[in-house]
């Protein structure tokens, strides 16, 4: 039996307990959601300023030009490279004095429009500047300002709508879901498709059903300016799924697009178009081989007739590299790989040089991934990369001198095997 002391103080414990429990609970942190709110990302866009850097090289270039939100508002910087030279590409100090001067009146600093040359050769040295309906060009390297009189400004030109040919005579685009093609230039047009629908499109947006005017499609153009390949993408019976917008304004909102989850039945079912400009014609290429497969192209250095792409087993345990002949449509199958229980979809790679006649393959066969070296017919030459590490994506290929730059985890014992090091 205890002892009374015992039982009092046992009593005293357990009350002293309760006290503590009430003590915590009425002084627990309320939720502060305004606080919160402060953090979140449409604000924390106001509160930091750039946190890196997108450089846009002039063409053929190692000179480049960048934009960069300091404390001082939006810059362009110019850069060269070779010089280890930075400075404004548009200084506003000198431009808003200049524009003092040459208009003889006070600046209104927020009614100045700077237009930065993307796509630009090495020669440009300017930057076009806007100021109330009239236009000027800021010279960056000598930081002096040129009135563009009306008379050398170039007329407006529409702007063409579609994936452009690369000579830039041929416009591939989508109208109602369906594929066009037209010359630029002409008013004449070649319907490629009649049966498209939203979700079964040649659209980029393929859900679209508002709009009736002509669209960006996804057609890709070949080198060669005639022929082109298109991936079509049916998911007319692909189940939605809807999450709510909570951050939408004033009141949160519904969003539902389509999305296949594991285990549907009806998951995205693709196909291959190949066409050219010559015949004005469009045909699907015989690609069938597993139920609800995957088919992804890949992109060959040089121009050899054929179309390299991938087909994978739904169940992610089997996958092929096929060539297509673009002109009569055959498939043949260069190379199949197994890896179970299923393929590694985030360290996969695969490039193919020098016209088709080299494949560099990633395989984990060996139970390490590693690069493998196949000839144009699918026959393995040699294993390119080897050893206890794994080797992952690759960067660059200098095929003059037989290099590969890529990605590579776990080669070094004393690092984690996560890390990637190139």
């Amino acid at each position: 039996m205890q002892s009374t002391t015992s039982k009092m103080l046992n009593h005293s414990v357990f009350v002293t307990m309760i006290c503590l429990l009430i003590s915590s609970v009425a002084n627990a942190q309320k939720a502060n959601y305004a606080a919160a709110v402060k953090y979140d990302v449409p604000n924390l866009k106001t509160r930091v300023e750039s946190d890196k850097v997108l450089p846009f090289f002039f063409k053929n270039s190692d000179q480049f030009w960048f934009v960069f939100d300091d404390e001082a508002g939006k810059n362009y910087y110019f850069v060269n490279s070779a010089k280890g030279y930075k400075s404004f590409m548009a200084d506003k100090a000198v431009i808003f004095k200049e524009l003092s001067r040459i208009r003889n009146e006070h600046i209104d600093t927020s009614a100045l429009t700077i237009s930065p040359p993307f796509n630009a050769p090495v020669s440009q040295t300017t930057v076009d500047v806007s100021y109330k309906g009239s236009k000027y060009a800021y010279n960056f390297y000598r930081r002096t300002l040129d009135v563009v009189h009306k008379d050398t400004v170039r007329k407006s030109i529409a702007p063409v709508i579609g994936t452009v040919s690369p000579d830039k005579k041929w416009v591939l685009y989508a109208r109602r879901s369906n594929l066009y093609l037209r010359k630029i230039g002409d008013t004449v047009e070649a319907a490629l498709s009649k049966d498209a629908a939203p979700y079964y499109s040649f659209d980029i947006n393929e859900g679209d059903t508002i709009n009736r005017k002509n669209t960006v499609s996804n057609a890709v153009w070949a080198s060669n300016s005639h022929d082109f390949f298109i991936i079509r993408k049916d998911n007319r019976k692909v189940k939605t799924l809807s999450v709510i917008y909570s951050l939408a304004f004033p009141r949160p909102k519904v969003e539902s697009y389509k999305y296949q989850l594991p285990g549907d039945k009806d998951v995205t079912q693709y196909e291959l178009y190949i066409g050219n400009n010559i015949s004005g014609k469009i045909f699907k290429v015989n690609a069938d081989k597993w139920p609800d497969q995957e088919l992804s192209v890949v992109k060959a250095d040089g121009q050899s007739g054929e179309l390299f792409f991938l087909r994978k087993k739904r169940t992610r345990d089997e996958v092929e590299l096929c060539a297509v002949n673009m002109r009569t449509g055959i498939v043949k199958v260069i190379i199949n790989e197994v890896s179970k229980p299923y393929i590694n979809v985030d360290l996969f790679n695969v490039s193919v040089l020098n016209n088709g006649k080299d494949i560099l393959w990633w395989s984990d066969r060996s139970g390490w991934g590693h690069y493998y070296h196949y000839s144009a017919n699918g026959r393995l030459i040699n294993q390119v990369t080897q050893g206890n590490w794994t080797a992952g994506k690759i960067l660059f290929t200098d095929t003059v001198n037989q290099v590969m730059f890529f990605y590579g985890y776990g080669k070094e014992a004393s690092r984690n095997p996560y890390y990637a090091h190139a």
